[in-house]
């Protein structure tokens, strides 16, 4: 199981690369890479590569407007914060009711 396993996951993980980098090439010229040095299996010491990232994707419809109290002349209004922020008040067994919230 452990060689088929390895071949699936070497098809996955190279398909995924090369859909993800579509403009990968190697670093160096082939004759400069240093092979292993194995019987048992055949590569190379290193591969390194020069990574492009993929082509930008044109929009297909024009950007929503930013509302008129987010313009850059006007900032919004600060954001409320948020409930859990807000420290709740002790309670509990030995804690007198009277007593001032402790913070």
């Amino acid at each position: 199981m452990g060689a088929p396993l390895a071949r699936l996951e070497a098809t996955i993980a190279l398909s995924a690369l090369f859909t993800r980098f579509p403009g990968i090439r190697l670093a160096r010229p082939v004759g400069e890479l240093q092979p292993l040095e194995s019987f048992i299996i055949s590569g190379y010491r290193t591969l390194p590569v020069h990574l492009a990232p993929p082509p930008r994707q044109p929009l297909t419809h024009p950007p929503d407007p930013l509302p008129p109290s987010l313009t850059p002349d006007r900032p919004g209004p600060p954001p409320a914060p948020h409930p859990a922020a807000t420290p709740a008040p002790r309670t509990g067994p030995g804690r007198d009711p009277r007593a001032p919230p402790c913070r």
